[in-house]
């Protein structure tokens, strides 16, 4: 039997939030306002009514925990826990660099690819959020957030070959 499950993404201004039964979408909605994470609950509703469900029919709930935008990843993940908490549904966190290193693997899907994935996310004055992952999604330097300039330095020491 397939699970019915909650997957939800916010920061910087989104919110996304997708209704699976096992790995189909059933509905997928996505708010983009300054107060996005606002309308965490009343979406949650629409989204679940819509499907004729309520919340004791979900498997459990999987939550992106970043990095990202502070107070709207602190806003999110601290409703789901509470929603969590109280209804006693499965609360599963996501890294967000780690998702997207294996989205970015399965859309390359390319036989023999000899590289690096570098994931980035804006931080902001001249920062970003980094991932890189070697072939297998192995963090060949640790996760974490720099000036853009001296993680570039860091990527052209991983290979000479790398032209900045």
């Amino acid at each position: 039997m397939s699970s019915l499950f909650l997957a939800l993404q916010g920061s910087y201004k989104q919110l996304h939030i997708a209704l699976f039964k096992g790995a189909t979408p059933l509905e997928c909605l996505c708010e983009e306002s300054v107060r996005a994470s606002s309308m965490l609950i009343p979406h949650l509703d629409i989204i679940l009514k819509k499907h004729d469900y309520a919340l004791d029919d979900l498997d459990f709930i999987a939550v992106d925990l970043g990095p990202g935008a502070f107070t709207s990843l602190r806003v999110m993940i601290a409703t789901v826990n509470a929603l969590s908490f109280a209804t006693k549904i499965p609360l599963f966190g996501i890294d967000g660099l780690d998702a997207l290193a294996f989205q970015t693997q399965k859309n390359i899907n390319k036989e023999g690819f000899v590289g690096y994935y570098c994931m980035l996310l804006n931080a902001f004055n001249q920062e970003v959020f980094f991932g890189i992952y070697d072939q297998t999604l192995k963090a060949v330097i640790p996760k974490g957030y720099k000036n853009i300039d001296l993680l570039l330095e860091d990527i052209a020491a991983l290979s000479g070959d790398v032209q900045l």
